[in-house]
């Protein structure tokens, strides 16, 4: 069924999708990864609508999509899809530095309430990791806008209890050039969209949703130490250096071996094997652990060919 089409007062085109899938909380891929409660952007057509904040025109568009959890979590990441746009005669955007504001409120008899988390990334600061998807998304009068991928790790777990939540994101600009946050496939078909003039006061209650993913902490205890993946990599206990939320000595595979991403001999994830890396391969060889660093020959187990492998790599330089 194709999307209907509303005009805003103001400037875009707003898609309302009638639901026809079903959205539920899944674990990333393969479930090896921090699990995820995620709306992804996989409509077709794909739409957007835009959610943006231009100081210098006084202009305000602010979107925040409802969901529901069924269980108390703690969030770790937050990521959603959109792309950019502007009209002639400002030219075009610079994609390059662009701040947002993200921000889960806690539900309020049908509207975003008490905030529970607030922020405020850059993506030229590093803190967002974007990626063009190859797709794009096309607006109502035939704009074709590059969509993208953001990523961002928060500064420190967000805990969430099982109850009804808001997320709002918005770009925040000086320059007149338009985020357009991606629509994605119905969830709970529960979103707000508001002119700015503050509490959702001027809302619209629209019946679909946005595209976005939560990714929480994992339960998961791959190397069976009683304490969670997360924690272990976390606190130091185990490495992580391909930064996938899988500890490294659960990594190997009988007849693949370990992945391609991490480098054997490298224990301070520097992309080389060096004198630093001598004390944690040394602690782990005589405590008769095992991680894919210290498996030098990719056998899955370590022995004293792993030893002389690892002198070797290090004269090597």
């Amino acid at each position: 069924m194709r999307p209907r089409l509303v005009y805003s007062a103001i400037l875009l085109t707003i898609p309302v999708l009638v639901p026809t899938l079903s959205a539920q909380p899944i674990s990333c891929e393969t479930g090896s990864e921090p699990e995820c409660f995620c709306q992804f952007a996989d409509q077709v057509p794909r739409n957007g609508i835009d959610s943006t904040h231009i100081s210098s025109l006084s202009y305000m568009l602010i979107v925040a999509d409802g969901f529901n959890l069924q269980e108390d979590r703690e969030v770790v990441a937050v990521s959603w899809w959109g792309g950019h746009f502007t009209d002639d005669p400002w030219g075009p955007c610079d994609r390059t530095d662009r701040v947002f504001s993200v921000t889960i409120y806690e539900d309020s008899d049908g509207l975003p309430g008490a905030i529970v988390g607030s922020y405020t990334p850059a993506t030229g600061g590093g803190l967002i990791v974007i990626e063009d998807t190859g797709e794009t998304i096309t607006t109502a009068d035939g704009v074709e806008i590059v969509e993208q991928r953001y990523s961002y790790p928060l500064p420190e777990p967000l805990a969430l209890a099982s109850e009804d939540y808001w997320l709002e994101i918005i770009e925040t600009q000086m320059d007149p050039c338009f985020w357009v946050w991606e629509t994605g496939p119905p969830g709970d078909s529960h979103m707000l969209f508001d002119y700015g003039l503050g509490g959702y006061y001027s809302f619209m209650h629209l019946d679909f949703d946005m595209a976005w993913c939560l990714e929480f902490v994992s339960d998961e205890d791959c190397n069976d130490n009683g304490i969670p993946d997360a924690q272990d990599i976390a606190d130091g206990t185990s490495l992580d250096c391909n930064t996938n939320g899988k500890p490294d000595e659960c990594e190997f595979k009988v007849g693949v071996g370990c992945p391609p991403d991490i480098l054997p001999g490298d224990f301070d994830c520097d992309g080389q094997c060096s004198g630093a890396d001598i004390q944690r391969f040394a602690n782990t060889f005589v405590a008769g652990g095992y991680t894919c660093q210290a498996d030098m020959d990719q056998t899955g187990d370590l022995s004293m060919t792993d030893v002389a492998m690892f002198v070797s790599a290090l004269l090597d330089g």
